[in-house]
C-alpha cells in the first residue's frame, strides 16, 4: 500500500490516464517514489551542509585564545574576584580551562582543587571541634536565597524542616564545587593519557603556591592596606571566630608539602617535569 501523502500528489497524474491506460500504472507510482527519495536525499544532503558549516563555527569560536581572556580581565567587575572566597577564584579559572581547553592549567586545577578541598575541610572539622558547630560556615556563606533559609538576623544557623533540606543541598553543591571538580579534572586527565605523577611538575606545585598567596595578599591588602601571604578577617567569610583560618593554611600546606616530598622520593626529583615530552596529553 501507498502512503497518504505519495497518493495525494499522485492523484492528479493518475486521473489523467485513460482507462485502457491502466497498466501504466505502476510505473507512474514507481516514478513518484523516485522523485521523494530523491527530495529526501537533497533534504539529506542540505542538512549535513548546515552541520559542517555549524561545527566549523563552533572550532572558530572555541576554544578562546587566552589573549582575548587577558583583554577581556580589566573590564570584569571588582565583585567578581574581590571579597569573594579562595574557591570563587578557583570556579573562575575552572571556567578558564573550559574557555580555553589549555591542558597545563588542567594539572593546576587538580593541584589546587586538592589544597583547597583538605583546608576547607579541616576548617569544618575545626569548627565542630572546638565549638560544636557542625558545617555552619558551610551554611552561612551560602547564596542569600539559601543562606536566608537557614540563618537568622543575628546570623545563627536554625533548624527546621525547611531549613534542613536547605542544609542537605548546600552539601550536595558543596562536594560538587570542592571535590567533585577535582575528580572530574582527574577523570578528563586521566582519559587524556595523564598520569597521577604527571600532575606533580614542579611548575603546577609552584603555581599552587603562589595562587594562594596572591589571594591572601589582595584581600589583606584591599581590606587591611597591609602586606601578609596569609589572609585572616571578616571580609571574605561570614564566621563567628576567626580560629578556622589557621587549620585550612595548615593543612593547604601539608598537602602541598606532601607533594613535593612525593615528588623528592618517588619522581626522582624531575622524571614528571617536561609533561610535553613526557607523554601526549591531549586537551578534552
Amino acid at each position: 500500500k501507498r502512503k497518504p501523502a505519495l497518493q495525494a500528489s499522485c492523484k492528479p497524474a493518475i486521473s489523467r490516464i485513460s482507462r485502457q491506460h491502466y497498466y501504466l500504472l505502476p510505473l507512474l507510482l514507481a516514478s513518484c517514489d523516485s522523485l521523494r527519495a530523491g527530495d529526501n536525499s537533497w533534504k539529506q544532503t542540505s542538512k549535513n551542509k548546515c552541520n559542517r558549516a555549524t561545527t566549523m563555527v563552533a572550532k572558530k569560536l572555541w576554544p578562546l585564545h587566552p589573549i582575548v581572556l587577558l583583554f577581556i580581565a580589566p573590564f570584569l567587575p571588582t565583585w567578581l574576584y574581590l571579597n569573594r572566597g579562595y574557591t570563587v577564584w578557583y570556579h573562575l579559572i575552572t571556567l578558564t580551562y573550559l574557555l580555553t581547553n589549555k591542558e597545563p592549567l588542567r594539572r593546576f586545577l587538580i593541584m589546587q582543587g586538592s589544597a583547597i578541598t583538605v583546608g576547607w575541610y579541616a576548617a569544618m572539622v575545626n569548627d565542630v571541634y572546638l565549638h560544636g558547630r557542625f558545617a555552619h560556615i558551610l551554611y552561612m556563606n551560602m547564596p542569600r536565597f539559601m543562606k536566608t533559609a537557614m540563618v537568622d538576623e543575628t546570623g545563627h544557623v536554625f533548624y527546621t524542616y525547611n531549613s534542613i533540606a536547605y542544609m542537605a543541598v548546600s552539601h550536595v553543591f558543596d562536594t560538587f564545587l570542592h571535590p567533585g571538580i577535582v575528580f572530574l579534572l582527574y577523570k578528563a586527565h586521566c582519559k587524556a593519557g595523564g598520569k597521577f605523577r604527571d600532575i606533580l611538575s614542579w611548575n603546577v606545585i609552584f603555581a599552587t603556591f603562589v595562587m594562594s598567596r596572591l589571594w591572601s595578599f589582595v584581600h589583606t591588602h584591599h581590606n587591611h592596606g597591609e602586606i601578609g601571604a596569609w589572609y585572616f578577617g571578616y571580609d571574605v567569610y561570614h564566621l563567628h571566630n576567626l580560629d578556622c583560618w589557621m587549620p585550612a593554611y595548615v593543612m593547604e600546606g601539608v598537602c602541598i608539602a606532601a607533594a613535593v616530598v612525593y615528588k623528592m622520593l618517588f619522581l626522582k626529583g624531575g622524571r614528571a617535569d617536561n609533561i610535553a615530552h613526557a607523554v601526549n596529553l591531549k586537551s578534552v
